[in-house]
Formats: structure tokens, C-alpha cells, sequence
């Protein structure tokens, strides 16, 4: 709920105070048409995909990572896909839309103006994966509803992540990076852009505490865990 977020940035500047590419110039807040909410193509999209100009893909559930030829992060973001298209959310209202036909286990994908490297055939690589996945239980994709607010945590491996604050529609309101240490970790450490006393936005990596429960996952700030956050893993 509102309220609750509300109070999960009071807390974090109480707690601050003690203490890529795919073009930016795509489409901006498009008509969703019907490549938005849970579909039966999850199997079929998650895993590494080879896109026709050699870059590399990694889709999990609702989150992707686009990574580069020599598998640096290039962007990340939120998909959603039908049976015809596909939408990527890269930020706050910042989005690319592609449409899309299977070819065997592949895709025949066509895009808006400005994304046409994208286009041809996307190949499914079922040998691919990541040399150090897997070993960390905060690894995953985890799910968090707080009333009309969805928040996705896509932990990868090698210490890192990016938590998607999203509206019911898996649209991004914010996007943060995340990094963690340890197996399994005890803490994440969130960036992000809080106000300032002036008025300004400070950014800042802030500790959240981190406590495992069965297939789910608390998060927070101090002793009270009732404040805390409980995500749950896909």
C-alpha cells in the first residue's frame, strides 16, 4: 500500500542519516495491447537467447539481462509477451515493443523504429548458463505484492541484482542495482536516489538485513520485522 511505502522511505533516510543497449529513444508509455500481465510462454521464453547481432538475452519470468558480445551487462529491465509480441520495460516509462512469430524453438522478431538490430531470427541457447549459478540460495527471481505495488528482486549470481518497483502492471516506477556477499548473504545493499535537506536527491547504498524463511525471504531495516518485506521466490 502507499502508506507502506511511504514509511519504507522514511525509514530508509532515517537509516542514510545514522548511518547498456537498447536505444533510450524507444517508444515512450506505449498502448500495452496484450503483451502485458502472466502468460503460458514463460517456459518457452525463459533462458538465453542469441539475438541476430551476436548479443546475448537472459530472461527469467518478468526480468530480463541483456548482456553484450563479450557477456558484459548492457541493460536490464521487465518483459511482458503474448502470443505475438513482446514489451521491454527499461526504466520508468521507457520502453521497446517487438513483435514476434515462432520458428521451431526460436523467434522471428520485428521492432519499432530505432531497434531494428533486433530484428531476425532470436535463437534459444539451452547451452548456456552461468558458470557460478546456483550455489547461492538469494539467487533467483523473487516476488513481493504490497497492495497495488508489485516489486520483483532478479538476483544474479556474482554478487549483484536489480530490485523493480512496479504498479500492478508490471510497469517500472523505480529501479535500483543491488549487491550482495556471502553464502548465503546476510544483508543486501540497495542504490538508491533519496532526498536530501535541500531539496536535492542524494544517491546512496543503503544495508538492508536479510533473513531467510523457507522459500521466502525478509527484508528490511532494524529489529521490528514486522516492517519487513517478505519476498517470495519463483
Amino acid at each position: 500500500m502507499k502508506k507502506k511505502k511511504i514509511l519504507f522511505i522514511s525509514i530508509l533516510i532515517i537509516t542514510v542519516f545514522i548511518a547498456a543497449i537498447f536505444t533510450a529513444g524507444c517508444a515512450s508509455s506505449p498502448e500495452r495491447s496484450q503483451a502485458a500481465g502472466a502468460s503460458a510462454q514463460t517456459a518457452f521464453f525463459n533462458g538465453f537467447w542469441e539475438l541476430p547481432n551476436g548479443q546475448i538475452i537472459y530472461i527469467q519470468y518478468n526480468a530480463f539481462v541483456l548482456y553484450s558480445f563479450d557477456f558484459s551487462v548492457t541493460n536490464t529491465g521487465i518483459i511482458l509477451y503474448s502470443d505475438s509480441e513482446i514489451l521491454l520495460n527499461l526504466d520508468s516509462e521507457e520502453y521497446a515493443l517487438f513483435g514476434y512469430s515462432k520458428v521451431s524453438q526460436n523467434i522471428n522478431v520485428t521492432s519499432s523504429e530505432g531497434n531494428e538490430f533486433a530484428n531476425g531470427i532470436w535463437t534459444k541457447n539451452a547451452g548456456l548458463s552461468f558458470a557460478d549459478g546456483g550455489r547461492n540460495p538469494i539467487e533467483g527471481y523473487w516476488v513481493e505484492i504490497d497492495g497495488e505495488y508489485v516489486n520483483i528482486l532478479h538476483i544474479l549470481p556474482n554478487g549483484w541484482g536489480i530490485l523493480y518497483e512496479c504498479d500492478e502492471d508490471l510497469d517500472i516506477l523505480v529501479k535500483s542495482s543491488v549487491l550482495y556477499e556471502g553464502n548465503p548473504p546476510t544483508e543486501l545493499i540497495i542504490n538508491l536516489n533519496l532526498p536530501e535537506d535541500d531539496g536535492q536527491i542524494g544517491n546512496y547504498n543503503v544495508p538492508f538485513n536479510l533473513i531467510f524463511e523457507g522459500s521466502a525471504v525478509m527484508i528490511g531495516i532494524g529489529d521490528d520485522l514486522s516492517t519487513y518485506w517478505k519476498y517470495i521466490k519463483r
